[in-house]
């Protein structure tokens, strides 16, 4: 599966990797890609990872997180 997250509060590279970091921890998610300046998360992770609890994860550090519009 595919979560596309719009985060908003990231003011640096650091604040991309701490998301990465913290997120790439979630047992089930493959692969996550920040882009700051885009201000959004791509995440590919296993079914039983919900989106609610990506939101909450990154709600969790200190970002503002929602569902991307597409």
């Amino acid at each position: 599966m595919k979560t596309i997250l719009k985060i908003e509060g990231m003011h640096c590279a650091g604040c991309a990797g701490s998301i990465e970091r913290a997120v790439g921890r979630i047992e089930g998610v493959k692969d996550v890609k920040v882009d700051r300046e885009a201000g959004r998360a791509v995440i590919d992770h296993e079914a039983s990872v919900s989106r609610e609890a990506l939101i909450a994860l990154v709600t969790e550090i200190g970002f503002t997180a929602r569902p991307a519009e597409k």
